[in-house]
């Protein structure tokens, strides 16, 4: 998935109905909010891993998921490029 420094989903591959959300607010199953935790690893350091709980769209369960993420730049402005695996 590709995120604007904002939250903004810009584009994900599973779900392109999240394209254009704010997601900077949004949190896992426990609270966690994953999301500003990945904007931050890449404002800090370009990249990281950021792990959180969250329904695996196959077996309907909340599974543990770890999501990569490392900064890149389009047009001279900052965004997230991730990739998730649940374990």
């Amino acid at each position: 998935m590709l995120i604007d420094r904002d939250g903004v989903m810009v584009a994900h591959g599973w779900t392109p109905s999240l394209n254009g959300v704010n997601l900077k607010d949004l949190k896992d199953v426990d609270g966690k909010p994953f999301i500003q935790e990945a904007l931050d690893i890449v404002a800090e350091r370009d990249a990281g891993a950021v792990s959180y709980k969250w329904t695996d769209p196959l077996s309907g369960q909340i599974a543990p998921k770890t999501m990569i993420v490392r900064r890149i730049v389009l047009g001279g402005e900052p965004y997230l490029l991730s990739v998730g695996v649940y374990r």
